[in-house]
């Protein structure tokens, strides 16, 4: 089950969830206690140690703590914002970033309070979650055409590599 919440506040860089939307999140889980989740907004819910970012994050996050803690059907909390692969813990699950597919903003922890981008591999998140095991798995996918060197190739181990059509 996916959910996705708006945290965005006009006119400002930095998010919130108010209690309406925390209301309607918690009856919407309520609704189905059994389903895995994974709950998508803008802006994380945790500090990274990116200073400016951290400004910019999500106001409030204990808020949706609460919310989150109640309900351990939620198996994931993923955010973007930050442009960059992040993994923590958050209200006794798993809470993310994605990376951008463009730029990502530039790993700068403390003393740093700047901002910068870097021009890193465009990457995107991509979540695979087995019924069978009921695990949910975290992918970090690049994006643009390389050359693949194929290793076995589902039936015997040679190497080769496959060029993409368009890639020089």
């Amino acid at each position: 089950r996916l959910i996705g919440l708006d945290t965005v506040v006009p006119g400002e860089p930095g998010g919130h969830l108010c209690a309406a939307r925390l209301r309607w999140l918690d009856a919407r889980l309520t609704e189905a206690r059994a389903r895995p989740t994974v709950l998508f907004l803008h802006h994380p819910p945790f500090h990274t140690g990116m200073t400016l970012m951290d400004r910019m994050g999500l106001r409030e996050p204990e808020g949706l703590a609460r919310v989150v803690a109640s309900h351990p059907q939620v198996r994931h909390v993923l955010a973007g914002h930050l442009h960059r692969p992040i993994l923590t813990a958050f209200a006794g699950t798993l809470a993310s970033t994605c990376p951008s597919t463009g730029h990502q903003v530039a790993l700068d922890l403390p003393p740093n309070t700047g901002l910068s981008v870097v021009m890193e591999p465009p990457a995107v998140t991509l979540l695979y979650y087995d019924e069978q095991a009921d695990t949910l798995v975290h992918h970090l996918s690049y994006v643009g055409e390389r050359p693949r060197h194929v290793l076995h190739d589902g039936q015997a181990w040679r190497l080769h590599t496959e060029t993409p059509p368009g890639f020089r």
